[in-house]
């Protein structure tokens, strides 16, 4: 029973919660000793007087950062604490599915062959970084021309060597978000420059876009990949 008030309250239906599947498996005493603090967004579609959607019973406000990232803030109401009798005619609804990322360890079947991508990609990170150094940042070219410029230079100098455009690229990317980062500390005072990627560094990576099953048979994969993934 959704609480709404002293007078005021909804119950869910049998039928809506057949299907719901257990989470025993993961339910452990802690959680049972800290399940009163834990928040449970919910939102209640109320099947009576015209079936509309009653949003004051949702005990959230989503707030959105961005056109792919969303928020949920819980409201401070009457809806802090949620108990459930059944049955009658208010149907819980999901409106928006979650994107989980999930890690994962892989190994290459082809060392040499993740080794020129690496490179690869700290080389076009670092004639971006060169570029953005030695040119003033009026004359700067803007992410998709340089992007060109530097796939076209690297691709000619890879002969021969393993190579993929989308990793340069997105290198290339990762250059623009470290000088959009640079900017923003210098205009708040901060003394920082440019740096480039060097092959001693421990932690090496490259970045690769578009998740194919074709890229991947390049490696052993410790899990499943569901396909969904692809």
């Amino acid at each position: 029973m959704p609480t709404l008030s002293q007078n005021s309250y909804l119950t869910l239906a049998a039928d809506s919660i057949l299907k719901d599947r257990t989470l025993s498996e993961f339910w452990n005493e802690s959680c049972q000793a800290i399940q009163s603090e834990l928040f449970l967004p919910h939102l209640i579609e109320y099947q009576g007087r015209g079936s509309r959607l009653l949003s004051e019973l949702s005990n959230f406000t989503e707030v959105k950062l961005s056109f792919r990232k969303t928020i949920i803030i819980p409201k401070a109401s009457t809806l802090q604490h949620l108990s459930v009798f059944l049955p009658v005619f208010a149907i819980p609804k999901a409106e928006k599915e979650t994107v989980v990322t999930r890690k994962i360890r892989i190994y290459p079947v082809n060392e040499s062959d993740m080794s020129d991508l690496l490179s690869l990609a700290r080389r076009a990170y670092n004639l971006a970084i060169e570029h953005f150094k030695n040119t003033p940042f009026s004359e700067q070219l803007n992410v998709t021309d340089l992007r060109k410029k530097i796939k076209t230079q690297v691709k000619a100098e890879w002969d021969g060597r393993n190579y993929r455009a989308e990793v340069a690229g997105e290198a290339v990317r990762e250059a623009f978000k470290t000088r959009t980062a640079l900017i923003s500390k210098r205009k708040k005072g901060e003394k920082c420059d440019y740096k480039f990627r060097s092959i001693k560094e421990v932690r090496q990576s490259f970045v690769e876009q578009r998740l194919t099953k074709k890229f991947m048979s390049n490696f052993f994969v410790t899990e499943e990949i569901a396909d969904e993934s692809f």
